[in-house]
C-alpha cells in the first residue's frame, strides 16, 4: 500500500499554499496598523518619564531652547520640536537614578537643525535647565 504524497499539482497544495499567504498578508496588515497607531499616540502624548521619588529633574539642552510649563501629572512629558513648531523625534540621552533624572541633548553637528525641548512638569519637581546659547520659557 502507498500513500498518496501532495505533489505542486495537486488542489490541496494549492489551497494550503493560498491559505498561507493570506494569512500572512493579514498578519503583515494588523502590525503595520498597530505599529503606525501607536507611533502617531506617542508623538501626541511625547516621551513619558517618571520622576524619582524626590523630584529632581535636570534638563541639559546644548542644541536649542527649553519650553516648560507645569501640569497636574506626576510624570514628565518631552516633546522635541523644531524651529519651525513641528515636531521632531527626540534626540535626548535621558538618565535615571533613585534621586535624579537627568535629561541631555547634546550638540548637534556644525549645520544640524536646532531642537527645542517642550516639557510639561509635574507641580512638586524641583527643576534645573541648561541651554547652550538658547532661552528657557517657563
Amino acid at each position: 500500500m502507498f500513500l498518496a504524497v501532495p505533489t505542486t499539482s495537486s488542489p490541496f497544495f494549492f489551497f494550503r499554499k493560498l491559505f498561507c499567504l493570506l494569512a500572512g498578508l493579514c498578519l503583515a496588515l494588523v502590525a503595520n496598523v498597530a505599529v503606525t497607531n501607536s507611533a502617531g499616540l506617542q508623538a501626541e502624548a511625547g516621551l513619558r518619564l517618571e520622576l524619582p521619588a524626590n523630584g529632581n529633574l535636570r534638563v541639559e539642552n546644548l542644541r536649542g531652547g527649553v519650553i516648560a510649563e507645569l501640569w497636574s501629572e506626576n510624570y514628565v512629558s518631552v516633546s522635541a520640536l523644531t524651529d519651525s513648531g513641528q515636531e521632531s523625534r527626540s534626540p535626548a540621552i535621558v538618565q535615571r537614578t533613585d534621586s535624579l533624572l537627568s535629561m541631555r541633548v547634546p550638540r548637534g553637528a556644525a549645520g544640524a537643525a536646532r531642537i527645542n525641548l517642550k516639557l510639561k512638569i509635574p507641580a512638586r519637581a524641583h527643576v534645573a535647565i541648561v541651554t547652550g546659547e538658547s532661552s528657557v520659557q517657563v
